[in-house]
């Protein structure tokens, strides 16, 4: 390989950089990748041990970027392919989602007409072993690229439908993963349509389901953007255009380098000019769900409902790197219509972030002179719905104990028509409290970790026999607490089983059919949209006094 000197790929470096808003000290830039180089040179050659130059090298890079902000990654080779499949929502595979629950790997659910799907495999499943590799104690990357393959090409897999042993030869299809789960009507006159990722489909998706809904009658629309975590940018403007008129500013970005400065216009005639629109948004809604819903608010051409959003205004481009490898670097903010950042994390000093103090938020005006806040998320014109997760549900989810109890409840339970319909009876919670006694779960959260730790240090020090007695009482008093808020947290939970049960019934579709029927915040947009007073005036600028 062809031998790059370090002054040659600085000077490199001051060529890109001419131009740049902030000066780059580039002696220091050389100085670093010297260091760094003979850092790495003297430890694969000198080292006592054998040692794995790519391990350290991926090591190292992890190291320095986990000083930046959470977007900015390295991805290797080997990544790319599933960093592609965010973008597209495509891949080659057995169309199936899995979970690990102690070793075991499960079919969380299928594709709806997917290889896996149209073999018989229904999500609970157990998967024991494909192309003659056992699947037990494997991690997620290890099992994808065991399932993962071109289409076309052939995968023999074992599993476990029920307790009886299968084999089934399964041939690899291109799974297309759908962004929008689910549109249909509310009510005669209302829509809804769910936004579940921004990917080079979702535009296309959304409009197809907009065109559905108003050839069904609709007069008005939600678009439910909860739990959205975002993708492409270009996906969120298309999706903003279908709503507002051709040329309208919908969101700018700006960085460094005069490059990442652009402004970003709709490009075509609006779908639906005149409809009115209402769009959900909750915790977990970021990036381009962000701008869909900032644009949109901004532009006074939506009502936004829900929880107040994550707050992620930042914006990253991929960069190609050396042997198939890419930089996703974070290379801008973005700024909705008013000029508003939602940025809610300042990372400039600290690698987790540190959220912004909400008193040194600004304000900023809507097209209609309606006040709007910056940094911290986009905040709901009507809140509506959960705040904030239960800690004992976040618990139960991260330690598979909801969907134990989940699969083995729709194993012996006959599902209704239709399988969003159904719903869980006060004495099916008294059956997951009981199994939640008997199986005793490993809660994992944070409060557990730390009691581990204090126990271990306890143990090192030589007090663990003087410290015994005080932390059986902790141990019982959080034992008790928890039991507290099983109760006092019980609608949270009960929802949360029986989405995950409406989902082993059934495919993705139907959960999100669910999240329609049962929803506080979808009520309360159809409450607004059949009403176009009370919908005119949320939109509309205060009065003065």
């Amino acid at each position: 390989m062809k031998r790059i000197p370090v002054r040659s790929l600085v000077a490199g470096l001051v060529l890109v950089g001419l131009g740049a808003a902030v000066p780059v000290n580039y002696f220091e830039v050389t100085k670093q990748i010297e260091l760094f180089n003979a850092v790495f040179r003297e430890i694969t050659l000198g080292y006592v041990d054998p040692t794995q130059p790519g391990t350290l090298m991926e090591d190292a890079l992890d190291g320095m970027l986990s000083e930046l902000d959470p977007y900015t990654v390295f991805i290797p080779e080997r990544r790319i392919e599933d960093f592609r499949i965010q973008q597209t929502g495509q891949y080659g595979g057995i169309g199936a989602t899995i979970r690990i629950l102690e070793d075991v790997v499960l079919l969380a659910g299928v594709h709806e007409g997917g290889p896996a799907d149209k073999a018989g495999l229904h999500p609970g499943d157990l998967l024991i072993e494909a192309s003659g590799v056992p699947l037990t104690k494997k991690t997620m990357e290890e099992i994808g690229d065991v399932l993962k393959g071109s289409p076309g090409t052939k995968i023999d897999v074992v599993y476990e439908h029920r307790g009886e042993r299968k084999n089934v030869v399964l041939t690899r299809a291109e799974i297309q993963l759908k962004a929008v789960p689910y549109h249909g009507m509310l009510d005669p006159k209302t829509g809804y349509i769910a936004l579940s990722s921004f990917t080079e489909t979702s535009a296309n998706e959304v409009r197809a389901a907009l065109q559905d809904v108003q050839k069904q009658g609709a007069e008005s629309v939600v678009l439910d953007l909860r739990s959205n975590p975002g993708g492409l940018l270009t996906a969120a403007i298309e999706i903003v255009n279908l709503f507002v008129p051709k040329g309208t500013v919908v969101v700018k970005t700006k960085g460094q380098l005069p490059e990442t400065d652009q402004v970003f216009k709709t490009l075509r005639e609006p779908l639906a000019p005149k409809m009115a629109v209402a769009v959900l948004i909750d915790g977990q809604s970021a990036s381009a769900s962000e701008i869909v819903a900032g644009a949109l608010q901004d532009l006074d051409r939506g009502v936004v409902i829900g929880q107040r959003s994550f707050g992620k205004g930042l914006v990253q481009q991929t960069r190609p790197l050396a042997y198939g490898a890419q930089l996703k670097l974070t290379v801008s903010k973005y700024y909705t219509p008013s000029g508003r950042c939602i940025q809610a994390y300042d990372y400039s000093e600290k690698a987790k972030g540190t959220r912004l103090d909400a008193g040194k938020r600004a304000s900023f005006k809507t097209a209609a002179g309606r006040p709007v806040m910056d940094g911290g998320g986009v905040d709901p014109d009507l809140v509506a719905g959960n705040g904030s997760l239960s800690p004992v549900l976040y618990s139960l989810v991260r330690n598979g104990a909801l969907f134990d109890f989940a699969r083995s409840f729709a194993a012996k339970t006959t599902p209704p028509s239709p399988v969003e319909s159904f719903r869980l009876k006060p004495s099916d919670y008294q059956q997951f409290l009981a199994y939640l006694d008997n199986a005793q779960p490993d809660w994992s959260s944070d409060l557990d970790e730390v009691l581990q730790e204090f126990e271990s240090f306890a143990k090192e020090d030589g007090y663990q026999n003087a410290l015994e007695p005080s932390l059986a009482q902790v141990k019982k008093a959080l034992l008790a607490a928890r039991k507290e808020q099983l109760q006092s947290d019980k609608a949270q939970i009960m929802e949360a089983l029986e989405i995950e049960i409406i989902g082993l019934f059934g495919y993705e579709r139907s959960q999100a059919a669910y999240t329609a029927l049962a929803s506080e915040e979808v009520a309360k947009a159809r409450e607004i949209l059949q009403s176009p007073q009370k919908y005119a005036e949320i939109l509309s600028a205060p009065k003065a006094p």
